[in-house]
């Protein structure tokens, strides 16, 4: 895929393709596209987020902390309360609930 160079908004496209493989569960291609939203745009936390969510649902708790540290930084009221994820079903929502525990989120 090709996205404009130019465009001032092109991480928020990443991001959003970040979260779609989530919700298909390809946590692979879900880091790649966050990792890539991130290097558009330091300074968005979805994005450091979603990576966090990636890299604990495949078992990388040491990276997925250091994403949620990231994170924290970005936006430093971020809380598993606060920031639900939506649309997606309760069960799926507890296990990205329990990773983000993993990972060391604050409720």
């Amino acid at each position: 895929m090709r996205l404009d160079p130019m465009n001032p908004y092109r991480h928020a496209v990443e991001t959003g393709i970040a979260y779609a493989h989530m919700r298909a569960e390809r946590w692979e291609d879900a880091l790649r596209w966050a990792e890539r939203a991130l290097q558009s745009q330091p300074n968005t936390g979805n994005a450091a987020r979603a990576i966090a969510i990636s890299k604990a649902m495949m078992g990388q708790f040491d990276e997925a902390r250091q994403a949620v540290k990231k994170l924290l930084e970005l936006d430093p009221e971020a809380r598993i309360s606060n920031r639900p994820l939506l649309y997606v079903s309760a069960e799926f929502r507890a296990r990205i609930t329990d990773a983000l525990r993993k990972a060391g989120m604050p409720e």
